[in-house]
């Protein structure tokens, strides 16, 4: 069996994703995927890659080409049982991702910022 690949792109107007499925070099089917659900494919991918065995890297890796949003949404909210604080940013493409930071990590955040202003 040939692996599938996939090419995605947006529709002309850009409300829509455009996902083809190629086997061969030949495409072989095709959908338009509405943005609620291309979020949904999203979050499952994620779900998927959180799951597996080989897990993303706890340190970053020094020569890791990250690509940085400017001034993303973000907000701050107080955390289970009023322990440390949940922290959710808004990427344009993933959506909104909430971290959990106990009152520890909140407060390490909080020196290490502080620092580096």
């Amino acid at each position: 069996m040939q692996k599938a690949e996939y090419v995605i792109g947006l529709t002309p107007d850009r409300s829509a994703a455009r996902i083809e499925t190629h086997v061969a070099g030949e495409m072989t089917a095709w959908s338009l995927t509405s943005p609620e659900e291309l979020s949904e494919i999203i979050a499952s991918f994620i779900r998927a890659r959180a799951d597996m065995t080989d897990e993303v890297p706890t340190d970053l890796d020094p020569n890791a080409a990250i690509t940085a949003l400017v001034n993303p949404f973000w907000k701050i909210t107080p955390g289970p049982d009023r322990d440390g604080v949940v922290l959710a940013i808004r990427h344009p493409g993933a959506g909104w991702m909430g971290f959990y930071l106990p009152s520890a990590s909140a407060q390490r955040l909080k020196q290490i910022l502080n620092e580096a202003l």
